[in-house]
């Protein structure tokens, strides 16, 4: 998944879908923990980041995204506005 988004970027882009709109993430590093949820699964991990479940439990964080009908915007902004009031149980998916 990271490289995926890597390669792509800055065109023509990585996205997946969020409440089956497309989501892009245009930059993403990531975590050296791992988890045991389904992938795609959203994590909030703190106010101004959040995480997505890679399929081998590894954590995807991005860091600019751009949400669909929405300019891009670094993912603190997304947390502050539309990510802090999705559910626990959001999952990211193509």
């Amino acid at each position: 998944m990271f490289n995926h988004i890597r390669g792509l970027a800055p065109f023509p882009t990585a996205y997946t879908t969020l409440n089956g709109q497309a989501f892009k993430i245009l930059k993403a590093h990531l975590s050296v923990e791992t988890v045991a949820l389904l992938p795609g699964s959203f994590i909030a991990l703190s106010k101004s980041k959040f995480g997505i479940v890679a399929g081998d439990g590894g954590i995807l964080i991005p860091d600019v995204v751009q949400p669909a009908g929405k300019p891009k915007m670094e993912a603190s902004a997304f947390m502050q506005g539309a990510g802090r009031t999705l559910p626990k149980e959001t999952r990211f998916g193509n």
